[in-house]
Formats: structure tokens, C-alpha cells, sequence
């Protein structure tokens, strides 16, 4: 057999599979899997920052409280360097992140945020279809930071994140967008992209703090 016919199968076997892993999850999009990012579009000394916002910028501190081992922010979990495993089904999204261990779920039952929410390092995160598009609503934040160059936010921050998975099925493309007006003159958006890592697993995540932090 020709390699040219060979391939021309395997495509159209990769393409059955979607199909048919599509019809299973009633329709929409299968994103179940384990994820790695792989580029992201941070622009920091382009942010729109209020006064606010510069202050608290200016306020970073290194080492930052991830290299510290003190603690995890939302914003650094989900952008981080470390894989995620995305559990799906028709009420729920799961994502589990080996980034502290730290868990999202995203629930897809119509329900809206609550109006009362405790602040937690993960939030509060409401989901739906937009088409192919998932969109992941996040509001009951805890104060943190997006990036260790310094991208706050504050406990009213509102993310929309828009996850769209491309036609071969091994990428997802990732829209954010950040709402806090206290630290924000506009929204921000930064685009970011995953790639799926067939053979990937979620291993343990040891924090051990920098050896140049007790110089």
C-alpha cells in the first residue's frame, strides 16, 4: 500500500473518531484530554492600567508568591506551564490542573452565579455553547496575579474565557478576557493556545521554594 493511501486512511479514520465522539456529546464539541499550553500573547507594559492598577503593578514583589511556595493565584494556575486534564460531560466541565493540584468546575446546567460568593482562589465558573465555542463565565475571584511580571486583579474581577477547538483536534484556541475596572481602563484580551498531549499525565507538583530565596 501506497504511504500517500495509508495516510489518506488514517486521516479519514481521525475524522470518523471526531464524528463520532461529536454525536456522543450530543452535539457539541469534545475537548475531553490532556492539554499543555503552548504560546500566549501577554503584552505587559501594554496594559491599559488605571492609576489603580500602575500602583499595584509597581507593588509586585519577587520573588513572587509561586516561586515563594505561599500560595497560588486563578490567574497564574490557568496560564501556567503545567498541563491540565479537561473531564467532560453534558452538566459539567471539569478541569484539573497539576498546577497545585487545583480544581475548576465549570458547570453547563443553565444555572447563573450565585448572589452572594465567598471569594476563593478558583471562583465561581458558569459555562456554555456558543456553536463550537465553550465559554467559561468566572466571577468570586480572590485578589491575585496573572503573570510574575505583574498583571493584577481584583476580588470584582469578571473572566470570559472562549475555548475553541480546531479542526484537527489536537489544539485548543483560548480567547480571555479580563473585566476589572478598578485595575483596567478596558477590558484586556490575550489569546493563548493548547496542544493536546496524547501520551500526557497529570503528575505531581512538589513546590519546593528557590534555593536563591534563603541568600
Amino acid at each position: 500500500m501506497k504511504a500517500s493511501t495509508l495516510l489518506a486512511i488514517c486521516g479519514l479514520v481521525a475524522a470518523l473518531s471526531c464524528v463520532a465522539a461529536h454525536a456522543q456529546n450530543g452535539g457539541k464539541v469534545e475537548l475531553s484530554g490532556i492539554w499543555m499550553q503552548d504560546r500566549g500573547s501577554w503584552v505587559v507594559d501594554k496594559l491599559p492600567f488605571t492609576p489603580a492598577g500602575a500602583a499595584k503593578h509597581a507593588s509586585k514583589q519577587t520573588p513572587n508568591a509561586v516561586e515563594a511556595c505561599t500560595v497560588h493565584h486563578f490567574g497564574q494556575i490557568i496560564t501556567g506551564p503545567l498541563p491540565v486534564e479537561i473531564l467532560q460531560n453534558a452538566n459539567r466541565v471539569t478541569l484539573l490542573y497539576e498546577n497545585d493540584h487545583e480544581v475548576r468546575r465549570i458547570f453547563m446546567d443553565g444555572r447563573g452565579h450565585p448572589k452572594d460568593l465567598d471569594p476563593t482562589t478558583m471562583g465561581h465558573s458558569i459555562g456554555r455553547w456558543e456553536g463550537a465555542t465553550l465559554v467559561i463565565d468566572t466571577v468570586g475571584l480572590r485578589e491575585g496575579w496573572f503573570r510574575p511580571e505583574g498583571v493584577p486583579y481584583t476580588g470584582k474581577a469578571h473572566v470570559i474565557e472562549r475555548l475553541t477547538l480546531d479542526k484537527g483536534g489536537d489544539k485548543i484556541h483560548v480567547a480571555l478576557t479580563l473585566e476589572d475596572p478598578e485595575y483596567y481602563a478596558k477590558p484586556v484580551e490575550v489569546t493563548r493556545e493548547f496542544k493536546r498531549m496524547a501520551d500526557g499525565e497529570i503528575l505531581e507538583d512538589l513546590c519546593v521554594v528557590s534555593e536563591y530565596l534563603y541568600h
